[in-house]
């Protein structure tokens, strides 16, 4: 999996992406609504990453088709 900074969320989201779904709409999840949340659970050791909790399900991130959508038209 891999991690980035929603730049375009106020609140500068983490996402994380799982490059090994096959379907793209399951690729992306939420692993913060914040960075400072991200950086908080981090420091505490709080994060799914530390604890490794089996019943953790990762929240999809819904502007997926929204976002790589408006990306495509911006750059062509």
């Amino acid at each position: 999996m891999y991690a980035c900074v929603d730049c375009r969320s106020p609140q500068a989201s983490v996402l994380l992406f799982e490059p090994n779904p096959g379907d793209p709409d399951q690729a992306w999840f939420v692993d913060a609504p914040s960075l400072t949340e991200w950086l908080r659970a981090w420091l505490d050791g709080t994060g799914w990453y530390d604890v490794m909790d089996e019943d953790l399900i990762l929240t999809p991130w819904t502007q997926f088709r929204i976002r790589t959508a408006m990306d495509r038209t911006a750059t062509a």
